[in-house]
């Protein structure tokens, strides 16, 4: 993520540098999308410290995870709350 978007901060200063970055984004009124493709590869740590550091963000942003259904086991309740919108897409072969 600080890489998309372009910031140069020490490593121990990276949550600091997307928050305010985030922040600075609203201020230029843009909405603030991040996507992430095969999030079911996530560990479930990195997955509560994405929702911890989304709390801190300003609210016009979204978060977009793309995955196979291991979110939704029942260990994953806390994240699986805050899903808004959730599709299965079927493929044909």
């Amino acid at each position: 993520m600080a890489e998309s978007f372009k910031i140069d901060v020490p490593f121990s200063d990276i949550e600091k540098g997307l928050i305010v970055c985030a922040f600075d984004q609203i201020k230029e009124r843009k909405t603030l999308y991040v996507l992430i493709d095969e999030a079911h590869l996530l560990d479930m740590l990195v997955l509560r410290k994405l929702r911890l550091l989304f709390e801190r963000f300003p609210k016009k942003h979204n978060l977009v995870l793309f995955g196979q259904r291991d979110l939704s086991l029942n260990v994953n309740k806390d994240i699986k709350s805050r899903i808004t919108y959730s599709a299965d897409i079927k493929t044909t072969k």
